[in-house]
């Protein structure tokens, strides 16, 4: 069986540069602090639009690497809740841990996950940003860790605005729904204007190289003979309850009670659809509608990445579920990218 790792990144970083060129550029552009960076492309969608992250924090060391690999930015493997801030910044970007809010999971009060944004006030009052952007969930705007830190953040002076996204109107092949908080010391952008034409999931793989292709991450890990015949029962857009309705015994039986409410799972993407939100378990079936259109595999690395409008030469370290879970964690750079306009036009 082949191993369970991603083979270490190939291709060459960015082309260097005179270091005293480069110190003048980057004198010029606006400074990113980024904070819960994940594999760092929340950032990277900032400096394709002209920005400089100057540092970025989280505390996956592997994710970390990535990071470094693909970034011009000061990555800091730590945890946030012990880091000392420091630094200057006109935009402080921040993604923290979505697990304690998202409608995937118990949603518990009590997940310490919940306060770590309560770390983006304290690093607001030394690096002095002049913008702040808060990415999660959608109910996170709704919970308790929330307005602690909105209201916070206005007793310091800024101005705030939540709204409501979907990847999909950025032209990103994903219906994503995700809350962006936006506070300001000036005007407040509107992400919403920053519109683009959806995309399908033709379009987002149309022209990859012929599967598997290692170096690009186009390839996903075998699947055993009992997952093949599973898949193999689920047709073109397809899912569990095709399984269920050819052959009950390959459905666990948890899967019965709750059969009107979960759908998705073991399900197969359509062409001329967008998929649904990219997870970090997309490797696997069982996880939501990750099968290829045609294939009968789940949709590889590179695949995921597409969905996640990452560009090709963004690299992956890491073993095969950190790279997932870094892709599925990512802000998909279209989005970020049209944010990133967004405050541009307000600084």
């Amino acid at each position: 069986m082949k191993d369970e790792s991603i083979p270490s990144a190939i291709g060459t970083r960015r082309k260097p540069v005179n270091r005293r060129t480069q110190g003048r550029l980057r004198e010029r552009l606006p400074r990113v602090i980024d904070l819960f960076a994940g594999a760092g492309l929340f950032g990277y969608a900032f400096e394709l639009e002209g920005f400089d992250c100057l540092d970025a924090y989280e505390i996956d060391a592997v994710a970390c690497e990535t990071h470094r690999l693909n970034s011009h930015a000061a990555v800091h493997a730590v945890d946030l809740l012990k880091q000392r801030p420091g630094g200057r910044c006109e935009v402080l970007i921040a993604g923290p841990p979505c697990q304690g809010f998202s409608s995937l999971g118990t949603r518990r009060v009590d997940d310490p996950r919940n306060r770590m944004c309560r770390v983006i006030p304290i690093w607001a009052a030394v690096t002095r940003p002049k913008v702040i952007v808060v990415e999660n969930v959608r109910p996170f705007v709704k919970s308790t860790a929330w307005r602690e830190m909105n209201q916070t953040l206005l007793s310091m002076g800024y101005a705030s605005s939540a709204v409501v996204v979907n990847a999909r109107d950025y032209g990103v092949a994903q219906n994503r729904i995700r809350s962006i908080t936006v506070f300001s010391t000036g005007g407040l952008p509107d992400v919403l204007k920053q519109q683009e034409k959806a995309t399908c999931v033709r379009e987002s793989f149309c022209d990859l190289p012929k599967f598997p292709t290692e170096n690009l991450h186009h390839f996903c890990l075998p699947q055993s003979e009992y997952c093949l015949k599973r898949i193999r029962l689920v047709p073109y857009g397809g899912d569990i309850r095709d399984i269920y309705r050819q052959a009950p015994s390959f459905v666990p039986p948890s899967w019965i009670p709750v059969r009107d409410k979960i759908v998705d799972i073991w399900g197969r993407l359509t062409w001329e659809g967008a998929s649904n939100t990219v997870r970090t378990g997309f490797l696997h079936p069982s996880r939501g509608r990750f099968l290829h259109p045609e294939h009968d595999r789940p949709v590889s690395f590179r695949e995921a990445a597409r969905l996640q409008s990452i560009p090709d030469q963004v690299r992956f370290i890491g073993c095969a579920e950190s790279v997932s879970r870094q892709i599925g964690n990512a802000v998909p750079v279209k989005l970020g990218r049209a944010i990133a306009r967004a405050v541009k036009q307000t600084l």
